[in-house]
């Protein structure tokens, strides 16, 4: 950029390539280049206000390289200039270029005499050769002609000045030229432009005239249907007439100074002059082009933008596809009012937040009057952020939580680093198992303890930055909360190296004298929202503070007496985390009677320490330094064959095995078919994993001497015949099956962390005395009894072999227990506790009472019977029959007590029967109405006390009788609350029924139109029937 007068004296120059594309001049002052530019093989360009002089007498060379094979331009940019030679005096220019003059810039000469290269300046355009070929350069020139005269040159008539030459080879294009800028001469002389774009020739002639035409029409580019008008300026006596002509059409009716077209259409395009004459003679104007533009077609919008839902964080982007005539503008808005800054076809939010969310259109405007459209509405919804995965455990340390970072204000953009909230239970549209955030329905709630709306809370006075999390809960949701840990230490961490303390905090009074819990349980593997696979540890549950009963409100959970400390405590019951599982704890609410209180958890700690190194792995090589483990069978006998490598793929050279490493099997990813691994002698391992292949190791023993011995099992299904002994228990992971067939007597607890383990014998857990722990599943090949000294406890299953009995003789306390095959479990001992109920095969349970939470069923096509008592506690409590073919039988009695309106609520297509006379049972309900009702399928009942002793909830689904109930056999103490709608229907079937308790009409929340019962038997109310007033009844 050059802002005074600079010289180049020197040489100067360039060559085009990778890197460099030319010499580009700008500013508003003049560069004089005089040295030599024979060397200066690139572009040469002006731009802005800047004035190049060219004082060289030749640019490039006559031979180039053999790669090139376009010449570069000179080119000036509108509002520049480049001058031949300095001003004031005349140089003829040999250029080895092209020279582009674009519209607006200038090609100034001088004009001293009539001697080229020594009166006048020139510029000669000659072609170059690169060995095998001349190349020429192009030639346009739609700018303007400068000349200007020097020196004591009087114009005289027949003066010629040749100012530019070109190759033959050239074919130039002078459409548009200006010659504006020629110096006026004097009367009688004119400037003689015919020649100039063929010849690059000026010359003066002589004219009789004695006028001038000093202001020539101009041309103009304009849209369909504008106005334009050429006008032409003389100088000298007249009266004037005026003759003009398109092409060398005369233009009829026109013979004023100005020509005026009021709406132009597309043949109007062309060259445009007039002839000025008056006594003296006539003169003809410089032609003015006029161009019109293609018809301006209206702006469409053919893709409006679409709606999207991203979490925060995230980028939002909305696109606009229109069709049209352009150039067009953009405007984006949010609701109605501009964005500013947004003129184009996107537009992007960047690290969007829940404050983006809203509707976002855009206003498209193209060429000419009222041509505008507006898109339709797109909206954008912004997620909280989803909880960031575990918390990584990597060795020996303390992990502590306040819960400040979720703010004291709304919404809740997250929490913490590894925890979350969800909807445990209830009924309503939001899904059990959904995380609860800002977006969802109901909302994780900033709150003082005022609110008494069941959802997740985020607790703490108004506006203060000291939080806590927790849950209220009400019939349409009850909630947990909880975080999770991955072990990623490479050892295995056991109950023994956890400590766990936190604050537990009231912040919501309840209105009844019952003690609320939320109970705290722990699992390893799948996700904190699963159902089942929990186990519980009721050192760490949390109890209600503020038991006496009181007006429901707020009260201050860091006030002294409203909340208690959890002291830092071992989580004895776990064990067997391995290195790369996932550790979930959670505290779960629970639905209790009348206006529930609130209760959280803050100054959360969780200690591990004591946590050891892993055991080196040792990896069965049958083929020594050979990758692999020596093909698909590499049998062999541990303790004789030296077929242990340090090398996971197996091209190490092979050794024995050291005791106390892990045993892998094995080398490489080759071993995969069935293969016998005999032990020579007893082995001592830390811990053994098969990989791949289905293995058997027979003989002898393995004697597990690690603190957390595991057996894991990737594969399929492997074995172990040889007796297993230590003293440390054993946890078994993986995917696979385990298939334990040894007299085993090795002591500790078993876990089945994942997976299955398949016995057909008590003897082959080890010790009489060892627990169960499940996460996974214990599959039984044969009929037999677990010995009555083994608890059990966890959250998993049990797969009893068809026509199999599994007796469980010992104690069972489950937070959740899964029937995985079709034969059946005898409880055998004092009534157990299971949990979640759950039968994903079609087999049985029999024996003593089970105390339950929910039941859900999802075999196809088959029935199932429990005849054992069912305590579902005192709470509200789901049974779920997925499959419409499917039935699920409880032929003894069933038990829910509680709050007035607690209930067991039957969900699902399937049928339940009940058959027991289950005077226990508070009430039935059947589906639920709501926005998005939840259908009930069927209950069939066949006796007076089935369905418990108060009004069913009769929303959705067949009530259907086997039996007639009437008379002596009514359900006196039963009436029904009809819910049902036209779409889905409350429906009575079967036999006759007598309902004699009180009856309603209940329009459920979110839904409307009449209440529908369709009645396929005989049936009778005895007892009072009510209903709101205006309710309509089908």
């Amino acid at each position: 950029d050059v802002f005074n007068h600079t010289i180049l004296s020197g040489d100067l120059a360039g060559t085009t390539s990778a890197t460099l594309d030319g010499l580009s001049v700008g500013g508003t002052g003049t560069l004089t280049i005089s040295g030599s530019m024979t060397g200066f093989l690139t572009a040469l360009t002006t731009r802005d206000a800047a004035t190049v002089e060219i004082n060289t007498a030749e640019i490039g060379t006559a031979m180039v390289a053999g790669t090139t094979t376009v010449l570069p331009n000179i080119s000036p940019a509108a509002g520049s200039r480049i001058a031949i030679g300095t001003v004031g005096t005349a140089l003829a220019v040999t250029s080895h270029t092209g020279l582009n003059v674009p519209g607006g810039s200038v090609l100034h000469f001088d004009i001293g005499g009539t001697n080229r290269g020594t009166d006048f300046d020139a510029l000669i355009l000659v072609p170059s050769n690169n060995g095998s070929t001349d190349i020429a350069g192009e030639l346009i020139f739609a700018g303007k002609l400068d000349v200007d005269f020097i020196g004591s040159i009087v114009p005289t008539s027949g003066q010629s000045f040749d100012l530019l030459d070109w190759d033959a080879s050239i074919t130039p294009n002078f459409s548009g030229i200006d010659y504006s800028l020629l110096p006026t001469l004097p009367v009688g002389l004119a400037w003689n432009t015919s020649a100039f774009a063929t010849t690059g020739t000026l010359s003066i002639v002589a004219t009789a005239v004695d006028f001038t035409i000093n202001d020539q029409p101009d041309s103009a580019t304009v849209d369909p249907g504008a106005s334009v008008t050429f006008t032409v300026g003389t100088a000298g006596p007249g009266p004037f007439t005026y003759v003009w002509k398109k092409g060398t059409t005369v233009i009829d009716g026109e013979v004023g100074p100005s020509y005026t077209i009021p709406s132009v259409v597309e043949g109007d395009e062309g060259s445009y002059t007039v002839e000025v004459t008056n006594g003296s003679g006539t003169l003809v104007s410089d032609p003015a082009i006029l161009v019109v533009n293609d018809p301006i077609i209206p702006v469409t919008i053919t893709t409006p933008p679409a709606s999207q839902t991203i979490t925060v964080g995230q980028t939002a982007t909305f696109t606009v596809v229109v069709s049209g005539t352009g150039p067009f503008s953009y405007s984006w808005r949010k609701g109605s009012i501009p964005i500013p800054s947004t003129d184009s076809p996107t537009y992007s939010i960047p690290a969007a937040q829940l404050s983006d969310a809203g509707s976002f259109d855009v206003v498209v405007t193209g060429p000419g009057i009222a041509n505008s459209q507006t898109s339709t509405a797109a909206t954008l919804t912004v997620n909280p952020a989803p909880p960031p995965g575990p918390i990584s455990i990597s060795g020996n340390g303390t992990i502590t939580e306040n819960f400040n970072s979720m703010g004291s204000t709304a919404p809740v953009a997250a929490y913490p680093d590894g925890w979350t909230g969800y909807k445990y239970a209830g009924t309503g549209t939001l899904a059990i198992g959904t995380v609860v955030t800002s977006a969802t329905s109901p909302a994780i709630t900033v709150s003082n303890g005022g609110g008494s709306s069941g959802t997740i809370y985020n607790f703490g006075t108004n506006s203060d930055a000291d939080r806590a999390l927790g849950t209220v809960a009400s019939g349409g949701f009850t909630g947990a909360y909880g975080v999770s840990f991955t072990n990623n230490s490479g050892s295995t961490i056991e109950g023994s190296n956890i400590r766990i303390g936190f604050t537990a905090e009231q912040w919501r009074q309840n209105t009844t004298v019952a003690d609320e819990v939320w109970t705290f349980e722990w699992k390893i593997g799948g996700n904190i929202t699963d159902p089942t696979g929990w186990t519980g540890a009721t050192a760490f549950d949390i109890t209600e503070i503020l038991t006496a009963a009181a007006s429901a409100g707020t009260v201050d959970g860091n006030s002294p007496g409203n909340f208690t400390t959890v002291a830092l405590t071992n989580l004895t019951a776990l064990t067997g985390w391995s290195n790369g599982e996932t550790l979930h704890l959670r505290w779960r609410d629970a639905d209790d009677t009348g206006s529930d209180c609130g209760m959280a958890i803050d100054d959360f700690t969780f200690e591990v320490s004591g946590v050891v190194p892993p055991a080196p792995s040792a990896y069965w090589d049958a083929n020594g330094l050979t990758a692999g483990a020596g093909g698909a069978t590499p049998t062999g006998t541990w303790g004789t064959d030296l077929y242990w490598s340090s090398s996971a793929s197996g091209d190490l050279a092979t050794t024995a095995f050291t005791p106390g490493n892990e045993a892998v099997f094995a080398a490489g990813t080759d071993a995969t078919g069935t293969y016998t691994v005999t032990l020579s002698a007893t082995q001592d391992v830390s811990g053994v994993v098969f990989e791949e292949g289905n293995v058997t190791l027979t003989g002898a023993a393995l004697n597990f001497n690690d603190a957390s011995p595991v057996v894991n099992v990737a594969s399929t299904a492997s074995t172990i015949d040889s007796i297993i002994t230590g003293s440390t228990g054993l946890l078994k992971q993986g995917s696979g099956t385990l298939n334990l067939r040894g007299l085993n007597t090795f002591t500790g607890t078993i876990n089945i962390g994942s997976g299955s383990i398949q016995i057909a014998a008590d003897t082959a857990l080890g010790d009489s005395a060892n627990d169960l722990l499940l996460t996974g599943t214990l599959q039984t090949s044969a009929s037999f009894d677990l010995a009555a000294t083994r608890d059990i406890a966890g959250g998993g299953g049990f797969a009893p072999a068809p026509g199999t009995e599994l007796g469980l003789t010992g104690s069972v306390v489950m937070t959740g227990f899964v029937l995985a095959d079709i034969g059946t479990v005898n409880f055998k001992n004092t009534p157990a506790t299971v949990g979640a109920l759950s039968f994903t095969a079609a087999g049985a349970l029999k024996g003593e009472q089970l105390s339950v939470t929910d039941v859900s069923a999802t075999y196809a096509g088959a029935s199932v019977v429990v005849e054992n008592a069912l305590d579902f506690g005192n709470t509200n409590r789901t049974v779920t029959v997925t499959d419409a073919t499917s039935s699920l039988t409880f032929s003894a009695p069933i038990a829910l007590t509680g709050g007035a309106n607690n209930r067991l609520i039957k969900q699902g297509e399937g049928t339940l029967i009940l058959t027991g006379a289950n005077t226990g049972l508070n009430k039935i309900a059947l589906g639920a109405q709501a926005a998005i009702p939840t259908p009930g399928g069927t209950v069939i009942i066949n006796n007076k006390d089935a369905l418990g002793i108060s009004q069913m909830f009769f929303n959705y689904g067949t009530l259907q009788a086997t039996a007639p109930l009437t008379g002596a056999n009514a359900l006196a103490a039963v009436g029904l609350s009809i819910g049902g709608r036209d779409a889905t229907p409350a429906v009575l079937s079967g036999q006759d029924m007598e309902f004699g308790g009180a009856s309603s009409i209940f329009g459920a929340t979110g839904t409307s139109g009449e209440i529908v019962m369709n009645v396929l038997n005989h049936s009778t109310l005895t007892g009072a029937l009510t209903g709101a007033p205006g309710t309509l009844v089908s």
